[in-house]
């Protein structure tokens, strides 16, 4: 019940063209919100969450229920990544000049492919098992970062700057991905098309 639920809702975001509704928000309270939602759930898979949010973090112009949408899906995607007895770190912070924050979701799972991580973002790519995803989540939240004048982009192997000591008693982590989105403070910002991932390779 719990796959087809996620795999409705990915297909109506899909389709639905709704107007965000923009308002100030603290962003580490959105990702917290989320994180109280699935972290019983991820605890009985053994799979641990690590949060390092910056607590000076400025508040943000937004849509909080899309962008929780977003941090969902990642959340989601890192949990299927790992499978059993793992770590998802979960970083807040801001860029230099005050005027960007970053959010990164890294995990211990497998890591992505070279050939998979170009496709990731397309609609209806998927690596899961039939039945166990549509493709949609993070095409979906490529569009709602999109509309919010950022940037969402992924690294296969992580790089140690985005995680952290595995949980005790887990398992060593594997090559793991992270997912990194950046957000403007203001949508009155110019869309950037920097592709933040590159500066960490």
């Amino acid at each position: 019940a719990q796959i087809c639920r996620r795999i409705v809702a990915d297909l109506l975001s899909f389709s639905r063209n709704i107007e965000s509704k923009m308002e100030e928000l603290d962003l580490n309270q959105s990702i917290e919100e989320v994180l109280h939602l699935v972290r019983h759930t991820f605890r009985q898979s053994w799979v641990d969450i690590v949060t390092t949010f910056d607590p000076n973090l400025p508040r943000l112009t937004g849509d909080k229920e899309k962008l929780k949408q977003v941090w969902i899906n990642l959340l989601n995607n890192a949990f299927d990544a790992i499978g059993q007895d793992g770590t998802i770190w979960v970083k807040t912070s801001i860029c230099p000049q005050g005027r960007r924050v970053l959010v990164t979701v890294a995990d211990s799972g497998s890591g992505i492919e070279g050939n998979d991580l170009k496709r990731v973002f397309e609609p209806f790519f998927t690596t899961k098992p039939p039945g166990a995803g549509t493709g949609l989540g993070l095409s979906v939240s490529f569009g709602i970062i999109q509309d919010h004048h950022g940037t969402i982009s992924v690294l296969s192997p992580s790089p140690p700057a985005f995680r952290g000591e595995a949980g005790p008693g887990r398992r060593s982590p594997g090559p793991g991905s992270v997912f990194l989105v950046e957000l403007p403070l203001s949508p009155d910002e110019p869309v950037i098309h920097f592709n933040l991932a590159a500066a960490y390779e």
